[in-house]
């Protein structure tokens, strides 16, 4: 099944005149713009640009590139609204970086002092990507990619993430056992003993977890009679991971 595809836009204007010519082909159009939650470099919101992409006739509408997942969300939930006010409906779509741009200006991670030579610091974890996977697919998209950055153990992170929305399992996940299953086989004990430190967790968690780890907002966990609450929207993941690690090695 193909669409006519017109992405990596900074004006509105310039995206209504490409999807104009994509309509003549007869097929889908999908439409993406490269612009944050301020809007394109005009001016003219995401909200607006979202609601003129569809009226320039994009069944398919959404950004593309310049900022992070959760950064991209936050532009496709103010195109979402408006769409929604003005009485107008359209597919969703998502492709960001991999990249964290929190500190990105209204260009993205083009202004940033490490663009183009610099990023890999920033290059975010399979937790995040399927954090954003969650969150993406919550938030109504059902175009759910990557852009720059963007490497295959994110994509897997993504299908694994929706393995029961999609129905199937992802390719490769045969290949490693999920939630850091894998660290059985580990030569060091004290790297396998990380597992039975996640299984701790998970265990004597006071919240439900829900299916997969990416969905908490915060957890309650005990530790030796101890509650520790840790706020997700605060951390990262990753973060999250390594301090609960290093604090349950010190209590154990």
């Amino acid at each position: 099944y193909f669409v006519s595809l017109s992405q990596y836009f900074e004006h509105v204007e310039e995206i209504e005149w490409a999807i104009e010519v994509c309509k003549k082909t007869g097929k889908p159009v999908a439409a993406t713009m490269c612009i944050g939650p301020q809007g394109d470099l005009h001016g003219v919101s995401a909200g607006e640009c979202g609601v003129r992409m569809v009226r320039a006739g994009a069944e398919i509408i959404g950004v593309n590139c310049h900022f992070d997942p959760f950064i991209v969300l936050d532009t496709i939930k103010l195109m979402k609204e408006t769409l929604e006010k003005a009485g107008l409906k359209a597919y969703l779509m998502a492709q960001p970086l991999a990249y964290h741009t929190p500190d990105a200006g209204k260009q993205g991670f083009i202004d940033l002092p490490e663009f183009p030579f610099a990023l890999e610091p920033r290059v975010i974890t399979r937790w995040d990507a399927q954090r954003y996977a969650r969150e993406a697919y919550n938030l109504g998209v059902r175009y759910i990619g990557g852009c720059c950055g963007f490497e295959p153990y994110h994509t897997r992170a993504i299908s694994e993430e929706l393995t029961k929305e999609r129905g199937k399992e992802a390719k490769g996940t045969e290949k490693h056992d999920l939630w850091g299953g894998g660290l059985t086989m580990h030569t060091k004990p004290w790297v396998r003993a990380r597992l039975v430190q996640l299984d701790l967790l998970f265990s004597n968690s006071l919240s439900l977890f829900h299916e997969s780890f990416s969905l908490l907002d915060e957890t309650v966990v005990l530790i030796k009679n101890v509650p520790i609450l840790w706020k997700f929207n605060q951390l990262n993941t990753n973060t999250f991971l390594k301090r609960m690690s290093l604090h349950l090695s010190r209590k154990l």
